[in-house]
This record gives C-alpha cells, sequence and structure tokens, in this order.
C-alpha cells in the first residue's frame, strides 16, 4: 500500500509533507484531499468554463465556475467546508456577465457580506470578506479567465 500511495503521490506531483491530494494518518492510513471527479466538469458531466473569480480559503485558493456555486459542507458543493458553522447549502456565488453575485441559501448561521447580513442577492468586489457562520473566505478577482494549478479545487482537511 506505502508504494503504491508514493507511486500516486509521484504522479500526482504530490509533497507527502504539504500534501494536496493525499494526506497520512501515521499508522492509520490515508485520506484523499481532493474532490474525487474531473474538476473541469460540472454535476451534469458538462465542461465548466472556468471564471475570474476566487475564493481565499486559508491557504486554499478555490476557482469558482461561471454561473451557480454552491458554499457549504456538501462534498458536491463548488466550496465545501467542513465546519458546524457552516450548513450543507450556506450560499452561492453566481458568476455571470463579468460579475459575481452572492446569495444566502437559508443558513442557520447566516451569510455576512463584510460583517452585514446578506438578504437579496448581493454583487461583490475584489477583496470582499464573506462569513458563513464564523467562518471567513475572501473572494479575490483575476484578469484573466483561465485556472492555473494554485487555483484547481480541493477538499479542506477535516476539522477535529
Amino acid at each position: 500500500m506505502t508504494h503504491a500511495i508514493a507511486e500516486l503521490r509521484s504522479a500526482l506531483d504530490d509533497d507527502a509533507r504539504n500534501p494536496t491530494y493525499i494526506e497520512t494518518f501515521h499508522r492509520r492510513g490515508y485520506r484523499l484531499l481532493a474532490r474525487v471527479g474531473d474538476p473541469k466538469s460540472d454535476e451534469s458531466g458538462n465542461i465548466a468554463e472556468r471564471s475570474f473569480v476566487t475564493i481565499v480559503d486559508g491557504d486554499r485558493r478555490i476557482r469558482l465556475s461561471k454561473g451557480e456555486n454552491v458554499i457549504g459542507r456538501l462534498p458536491w458543493a463548488a466550496v465545501t467546508i467542513e465546519s458546524l458553522q457552516v450548513s450543507r447549502r450556506h450560499a452561492r456565488i453566481v458568476v455571470e456577465d463579468g460579475c459575481a453575485l452572492l446569495e444566502d441559501l437559508g443558513s442557520k448561521n447566516r451569510t455576512h457580506l463584510n460583517g452585514r447580513p446578506v438578504d437579496s442577492l448581493s454583487t461583490l468586489e475584489d477583496g470582499d470578506e464573506i462569513a458563513l457562520g464564523t467562518h471567513v473566505v475572501t473572494i479575490h478577482f483575476s484578469a484573466g479567465t483561465n485556472a492555473s494549478a494554485e487555483d484547481t479545487p480541493t477538499r479542506p482537511p477535516l476539522e477535529a
């Protein structure tokens, strides 16, 4: 098993000390950190075009797709956040026609944009902070529309 994981890490260019795809739990096993499936396709299997909007969540950078991007605890969400303060379907960001709009999806702990509750569709700007319960992420707009390697979606580690 160790040899197979080492080969997989080598093929993915993953670093065991700073993993992007495979995390080691010494004497217990491994955990896949990356989302399973084609990162360029949406739920229906169609190719999803990446947008100019990136969510910064700690050391993660997640490039959003054009169209609807759900943020929540669900594993298939565009941005998965494993926190009990975040609802399964907490909020969504719609990226279209050169703008990004934020909407709360009836979450228990509410969504705030720059400290204000989100009660209707709100336009996002570069540097905006979105609070999902107590979990805060930042919006970044890029000049280009092509996703770089550092902007690929990754699944966050589970909270202890």
